[in-house]
C-alpha cells in the first residue's frame, strides 16, 4: 500500500529529529513482528473521554444529534464523567508506561468537566503532549489565555461550517451569533498562542459538503495552522444525512481542486491533514452508504492494540477508537497497567494482526466504515519498514 506523501514526510521528520523514544519504539516493533501479544511499553497515544456531558446537539453526533430517537444512549450514559482522582491515577500509570501523547475528547465536550483546567495542568506537569478536541463555545478570552499559559500543544476546534447559515444547520441549538463569536475567539487564540497548534475540524455531511473548499479558506483567514476533514459516521437515524452519489461526485471535484490549490501554496502555510486520505474515502464506491475505508482496511495489519488506547467516561478501556462495545477492562475496578496486558487486550492485538481471518470482528467494530485510527496504523506500518530497512543496510 502506498502511503500519502504528507504523512510519509512527517514520519521521516520525526525520525530525523529524534522526537520518538527509539528504544521503546523498536521494542514495540519487535513484539509486533514476533507476534508477542503482550507489550513491554504502554500506548504511545491515549484518548480520554473525561465527560459525556455536552452543551451542543451537532447534527451528525452519535449521541446528541436531534435525529436520534431509538438509538439514543441511556440516561446514565449522559451523566458519566471521570473524577479528577481517577484521571490522576490513570495519568500516573501512563507515565510509567512511557505514553507520549494524551488527547482529551470523547462522548461530550471536555470543557463541561468541572476540573478541566486542573486536568490539563496535571497532564502538562507530567511531561505529556496534550491535545484537546472541543466545540470551543464555552471558552471566553480569559479561559483562552489560561489555555495558552498552560501550554496546550494541540487544540482541535470542531466548526463544520464556513458560513453562519451552515453552522446553524449543523448545530441546530445555536445561532448565527455563536458562529461569529467562535470566529472572533479563534482569531484571538491565534494571535496570542505561543506553541499551540490550532486545528479546525470539519465533519462533512449532506448539509455542509458544498463548503469544503471555503472551510479551508476560512481556516486561513482565522490564522489557524491546520484543517482536518472527516466524513460523517452514521448511525441508523442519521443515515439521511449521507451524501448521494451525485453529491459524492461534487465533493470529489471540490477536493481535487482543493488539493491542486493546496499544492500550489494558495493557502500559504496552512496545512490540510492528509488530503489524499480524505480523497480516497470520497472516492470509495460505497461512500454513499457510509463505508469509507472498505477499500483499505485489509491491506495492512492493525497494530493499534500496541500503540493506542481510549478511556471512556464510565472508566471502560476501549482498545481502539471505535471498539467501545468490547472494552478490555475498566479503570474504576483495576489499574490501567494491568488492563494493558490483560487477556482481552492481548486477544485484540492477536486479531488485529490477522484481520482477514476475523471478518465478523471487523463488521462488529465497524472498521470498514471509518477507522479513526487508520493513520496511526499506517504510521506504525511505515516506521516498521523504515527500521527494518535501516537494520539491513
Amino acid at each position: 500500500m502506498r502511503m500519502p506523501i504528507f504523512l510519509k514526510m512527517n514520519i521521516l521528520n520525526w525520525i530525523r529529529k529524534g522526537e520518538v523514544n527509539e528504544t521503546a519504539e523498536k521494542k514495540v516493533f519487535t513484539e509486533i513482528n514476533s507476534k508477542n501479544y503482550s507489550a513491554t511499553y504502554g500506548p504511545k497515544y491515549v484518548t480520554i473521554d473525561i465527560t459525556n456531558r455536552c452543551n451542543l446537539n451537532c447534527i451528525v453526533c452519535w449521541t446528541y444529534s436531534p435525529y436520534l430517537r431509538k438509538n439514543k444512549p441511556s440516561k446514565t450514559w449522559y451523566s458519566n464523567e471521570l473524577s479528577f482522582d481517577t484521571v490522576s491515577k490513570l495519568i500516573n500509570d501512563l507515565k510509567k508506561l512511557k505514553t507520549r501523547e494524551i488527547r482529551l475528547t470523547g462522548g461530550g465536550e471536555p470543557f463541561m468537566h468541572p476540573d478541566i483546567f486542573e486536568i490539563i495542568e496535571l497532564i502538562k506537569e507530567k511531561g505529556f503532549v496534550i491535545d484537546i478536541t472541543t466545540n470551543f463555545t464555552l471558552l471566553s478570552q480569559d479561559k483562552i489565555r489560561r489555555l495558552v499559559s498552560l501550554g496546550v500543544d494541540n487544540l482541535t476546534i470542531s466548526l463544520w461550517a464556513a458560513t453562519q447559515k451552515t453552522y446553524v444547520k449543523t448545530h441546530p441549538r445555536e445561532n448565527e451569533e455563536t458562529f461569529e463569536r467562535l470566529k472572533s475567539n479563534i482569531v484571538y487564540l491565534n494571535k496570542i498562542k505561543k506553541n499551540t497548534k490550532v486545528v479546525i475540524a470539519n465533519v462533512l455531511s449532506k448539509l455542509n459538503y458544498h463548503e469544503a473548499y471555503d472551510m479551508v479558506s476560512l481556516a486561513k483567514e482565522l490564522g489557524s495552522d491546520e484543517v482536518y476533514f472527516a466524513m460523517m459516521d452514521p448511525v441508523h437515524e442519521t443515515r439521511p444525512l449521507l451524501l448521494s452519489k451525485k453529491e459524492q461526485k461534487e465533493l470529489k471535484m471540490l477536493f481535487l481542486r482543493l488539493i491542486k490549490d493546496y499544492g500550489s501554496k494558495k493557502f500559504g502555510n496552512l496545512r490540510i491533514d492528509n488530503p489524499e486520505n480524505i480523497l480516497r474515502r470520497i472516492d470509495n464506491k460505497r461512500m454513499h452508504s457510509g463505508f469509507y475505508d472498505s477499500n483499505i482496511i485489509y491491506n495492512l495489519p492493525c497494530t493499534i492494540g500496541y500503540t493506542f488506547s481510549r478511556i471512556m467516561a464510565n472508566g471502560d478501556v476501549a482498545p481502539c477508537c471505535k471498539s467501545v462495545m468490547i472494552p478490555t477492562g475498566n479503570i474504576n475496578r483495576e489499574n490501567f497497567i494491568k488492563i494493558w496486558n490483560s487477556q482481552k487486550q492481548m486477544a485484540f492485538r492477536k486479531i488485529g494482526l490477522d484481520l482477514k481471518s476475523h471478518p465478523g470482528f471487523v463488521e462488529k467494530v465497524g472498521c470498514l466504515k471509518t477507522c479513526d485510527n487508520l493513520m496511526q496504523n499506517i504510521e506504525t506500518y511505515e516506521k516498521m519498514k523504515h527500521y527494518k530497512n535501516e537494520a539491513s543496510e
